[in-house]
């Protein structure tokens, strides 16, 4: 099913008919209508539903000449590349470890003296750009490299969880506050401030930091998809089984739009379009939550 479907389907409600005929302003309603849907659906849809794997490669360090002035945290020209940002830097003697902003820029004030100096970056950090992924639903692991003889994946473990942990603790407060170099263990998630429309969301740093490169693979969740007006032209496939189409995301799409001016029915119609949408989208967490064979334990939902 395409969005051009689902918003011709809507518009037989419409007081217009004819999507050709729509100005800028109805059709933007239109596809409010339709992302409002897409994503109470999503909202109420299980997380087997929405998750999927990633994976992400780190490259090994490397070292590169800047142009640094004491106190600033600004370099010279461009020298960090866009997926190093959270990335650690060491500059020259400095005794900590700085890191990247953005293409130019420091997290913390350069405290060597003016001039040009040699830095090493280490790739120990993941900045997440992409607005689709929702959240993390599993812990990091790593498959390959890293300082690391594999023979199968090492898990890497949140380090909140050793922060309490006697035996563990000074291990912890090792890895963590002096932050070593060798092979990673434990990670962190970092926010990004999107309230100041920062298009980094958030980051994953790993640790102790490692100097070769590796690829790392993590279960995320997904956000809706959320369609422009030019879904209303180029027909863009909607996120759904058409097998369900009809009996889940049309009615509370429908609700949606019945709520907008382009509706067109009485009020009867609206009140009826958007109870069966607020149904509909009841059935949408009642979705089957796993293919693998039910085991039906007690206390587990339906389809396990």
């Amino acid at each position: 099913m395409t969005t051009v479907e689902l918003a011709h389907r809507l518009l037989k409600d419409g007081s217009s008919r004819d999507l050709s005929l729509l100005d800028a302003g109805d059709a933007l309603d239109l596809v409010d209508a339709m992302n409002a849907g897409i994503q109470k659906f999503f909202n109420e849809a299980p997380t087997a539903y929405k998750r999927t794997t990633i994976s992400e490669r780190l490259a090994a360090k490397r070292t590169v000449s800047l142009t640094i002035t004491q106190g600033s945290n600004v370099v010279g020209g461009s020298p960090f590349l866009d997926n190093e940002r959270g990335a650690s830097v060491i500059i020259d003697s400095e005794a900590f470890h700085n890191e990247i902003v953005d293409n130019n820029q420091l997290l913390h004030d350069i405290v060597q003296s003016s001039g040009t100096a040699s830095a090493e970056i280490y790739h120990d950090s993941l900045a997440f750009t992409d607005f689709s992924i929702e959240r993390m639903i599993s812990d990091p692991e790593i498959v390959h490299g890293g300082g690391a003889n594999l023979n199968q994946p090492r898990k890497l473990f949140p380090d909140t969880e050793y922060e309490s942990e006697s035996d563990l603790r000074d291990s912890w407060y090792y890895h963590f506050g002096r932050q070593s170099i060798g092979t990673p263990r434990w990670y962190r998630v970092v926010y990004g401030g999107m309230v100041q429309n920062s298009d980094v969301i958030w980051i994953l740093k790993i640790y102790p930091i490692p100097a070769e490169a590796l690829t790392i693979k993590m279960d995320v969740e997904l956000r809706p998809l959320r369609y422009k007006l030019a879904a209303l032209q180029t027909p863009a496939v909607l996120p759904i089984q058409d097998e369900i189409f009809e009996s889940i995301l049309l009615p509370a799409c429908r609700g949606e739009f019945a709520k907008t001016h382009l509706f067109g029915g009485d009020a009867n119609r609206r009140s009826l379009l958007i109870a069966e949408g607020s149904q509909a989208l009841g059935a949408a967490g009642r979705i089957q939550r796993s293919i693998k064979r039910p085991r039906r334990k007690i206390r587990t939902a339906a389809g396990y």
